[in-house]
């Protein structure tokens, strides 16, 4: 937590406990649980709409590409039959021309 280890914990609590005294720690104590709790709840849900827009975001990118991708390959079978045409047309100009 916070990068501090369990004795450094122990000596915060204990200088904590001197300086606000036994009648008023256990619900400074409750109340600073309650807040770390909540700031995890807050967090973890923060982090949880992060992930899922990224999903989203990303699944919708993918789908794009892939409607490109299927749109190409139509477009490529359409011009496959212009494009013998034009070859045979191409070789018959210069057929005539060589003859």
């Amino acid at each position: 937590m916070f990068g501090i280890g369990g004795g450094e914990l122990i000596i915060i609590l204990l200088i904590a406990f001197i300086f606000i005294g036994p009648d008023k720690f256990p619900s400074l104590a409750k109340s600073f649980g309650k807040g770390l709790k909540s700031f995890k709840d807050t967090s973890s849900e923060i982090k949880k709409t992060i992930y899922e827009e990224m999903k989203d975001t990303d699944l919708d990118k993918i789908n794009v590409v892939t409607d490109l991708q299927d749109e190409i390959k139509k477009a490529k079978e359409g011009l496959n039959p212009i494009n013998k045409d034009l070859n045979k047309t191409i070789e018959d100009v210069f057929n005539d021309k060589k003859s």
